[in-house]
């Protein structure tokens, strides 16, 4: 059954990779030289990359994409292996996906190999370095799942971030995303635990006891009204012993979402 987990997280994360519209097949400059001189570029870093994953694999295609859901374009690299998706910025990785991954292991790594390996490999790859290490757990029997995260004062973003699947065993990333969705209203927290539950109690029909808080930043969503609301907030979640979780603004106070858990 864990290996199925496996195989369903890399299908979906190609999947989702691959259903990204193609915005052209070959690099969009109109100077032909200037298009060599980037296309050369993007193998060099392209290169650099596969050799942190150390692979040897040649580069079969570059083009430029259009990633729709945040109107971004990005470099394309396909080699045997991998789909490589790099920032036509500063020419930096932005997603690694393995085609395929092997499964034959003879040993399981420890937590502290497993937090070793992706320290190292999150270094080489160049990837942004005030992101903490704030989630690493085995997710089957040989794959690991790690997650940075940027902080803002007393929260961490995890719409900026770089999630991985990897595999210390065989020395592979599986795949790896990178999002950078800053949070632009980093105040200080002003509604206490206390009010928040105190909001909920007074604003909402909600009997449930609540069991647990966290304070994140967090997106709000049409649980409880519709909002047009696409910003991070900062933002106290609440938890009831019935699974349900209410937003609350960590801010103003405003309760601006929720979710709810069937188990």
């Amino acid at each position: 059954m864990k290996k199925y987990v496996l195989i369903t997280v890399i299908l979906c994360l190609i999947a989702l990779f691959s259903a990204i519209n193609i915005a052209s097949a070959n690099l969009t400059v109109t100077d032909a030289q200037t298009a060599q001189a980037v296309n050369s570029l993007i193998t060099y870093k392209s290169s650099e990359f596969l050799s942190v994953l150390d692979s040897t694999d040649e580069i079969k295609s570059i083009s430029v994409e259009n990633d729709e859901l945040n109107n971004t374009d990005f470099y394309k690299v396909e080699t045997n292996n991998y789909l490589l998706k790099l920032d036509t910025d500063d020419k930096n990785v932005t997603g690694i996906y393995a085609k395929a991954s092997d499964t034959n292991f003879t040993k399981e790594s420890t937590e502290s190999e497993a937090r070793e390996f992706i320290n190292t490999k999150y270094e080489q790859l160049n990837l942004p370095e005030d992101y903490d290490l704030v989630y690493l757990e085995k997710i089957d029997e040989y794959t690991w799942e790690a997650d940075f995260q940027k902080k803002y004062g007393d929260v961490y973003n995890m719409y900026e971030a770089v999630k991985v699947f990897f595999t210390p065993e065989n020395n592979e990333i599986i795949a790896l995303t990178v999002f950078n969705e800053p949070y632009e209203n980093n105040e200080e927290t002003k509604v206490t635990t206390k009010e928040a539950k105190e909001i909920v109690s007074n604003e909402l029909n909600i009997d449930s006891k609540i069991i647990s808080e966290e304070l994140t930043i967090i997106k709000p969503n049409n649980y409880f009204e519709n909002s047009n609301d696409k910003d991070l907030h900062k933002a106290w979640v609440l938890t009831t012993e019935d699974n349900e979780s209410i937003y609350v603004d960590a801010i103003n106070g405003d309760v601006i979402g929720g979710d709810c858990i069937n188990e």
